[in-house]
């Protein structure tokens, strides 16, 4: 059953903590993307992996659908995401996160202490050389944006994000160009760029979504 911290937050946003047979010490958090359905059966794969390779992994349900991320801004979904990672803290010291798309976005922007790794499933956010505007969504509701890609970063808006990173993108996605992760590499200050060749935003083809995990799982267990 889903987990909620409605001692702490005022919407209880949910999550679901899996555990490996083994008692481990590392937890994998995952936000999916805009459609939400983080709990949902699609991403089970992602979670019998991270079981396989000795790792927890909590899946959040911080939105659960386009309309209820357009009614938010980034305070609450930054407060709800804080929440929940400084209550997993407690049982779990080592922790890494995975985000797709929108999720993805979060994730790179999140100023949480504790993400000691991140994997970025094609990212949607923008990016530009000069004119981040994330904080004016701190307040605003994202409802506001035309695209999801009109919320941008710069370069010296991501200078001090120099968690390892490891942004994974199908060149063939038709919803966030695979040259937005290429840019995204260029100005982050420790990432690399897995590309996924003919892989589309959602990794649909089971070989693709393959890949995708086996890179995921690889790049959070490597030493």
């Amino acid at each position: 059953m889903p987990e909620t911290l409605a001692h702490i937050t005022s919407d209880h946003p949910e999550f679901k903590l899996d555990r490996p047979s083994i008692a481990t010490d590392k937890v994998v958090v995952f936000l999916p993307g805009i459609s939400g359905g983080a709990f949902s059966d699609r991403f089970q794969p992602l979670v019998d992996a991270c079981l396989t390779a000795g790792l927890a992994i909590a899946r959040l349900n911080i939105w659960r659908d386009a309309t209820d991320v357009e009614a938010k801004n980034l305070s609450e979904i930054y407060r709800d995401l804080g929440n929940i990672t400084t209550h997993l803290h407690q049982e779990f010291p080592y922790m890494f996160g995975i985000g797709k798309s929108f999720g993805g976005a979060i994730m790179l922007l999140f100023p949480g202490v504790y993400m000691q790794k991140k994997v970025l499933w094609a990212p949607a956010v923008g990016v530009t050389e000069v004119g981040a505007n994330v904080g004016a969504y701190m307040n605003a509701h994202l409802g506001s944006l035309q695209s999801l890609l009109d919320l941008e970063v710069d370069r010296a808006f991501l200078k001090d994000k120099s968690v390892p990173t490891l942004l994974i993108h199908g060149t063939a996605d038709d919803n966030i160009p695979f040259s937005n992760s290429e840019r995204l590499v260029s100005m982050l200050p420790n990432a690399k760029l897995f590309p996924i060749e003919g892989a589309d935003h959602s990794y649909r083809n089971k070989v693709h979504e393959d890949a995708v995990i086996k890179a995921s799982i690889d790049f959070l267990t490597v030493v």
